[in-house]
């Protein structure tokens, strides 16, 4: 099995959620160069440690109301 550092496996999280790309063009971008299956632990560790609730309740906010949200907005 291949290591990878933490730092790259967010990296290759963050670009697969914020492109919504397939996994495998993501894998053999010059900037990451990893396998298809790499890419899929990458994703699945990184969603998973975000999911904990020490880390989720800490960091994931949505708003409560109309007011909030337009205050998100606004900002």
């Amino acid at each position: 099995m291949l290591l990878i550092r933490h730092d790259r496996m967010v990296l290759v999280t963050l670009n697969f959620l914020a492109t919504g790309s397939y996994q495998s063009p993501i894998g053999n971008s010059r900037f990451t160069a990893v396998s298809q299956p790499t890419v899929s632990r990458c994703i699945s560790e990184v969603v998973a440690a975000i999911n904990h609730p020490e880390i989720f309740h800490d960091w994931v906010k949505f708003p409560k109301d109309l007011n909030e949200l337009t205050e998100v907005r606004n900002e």
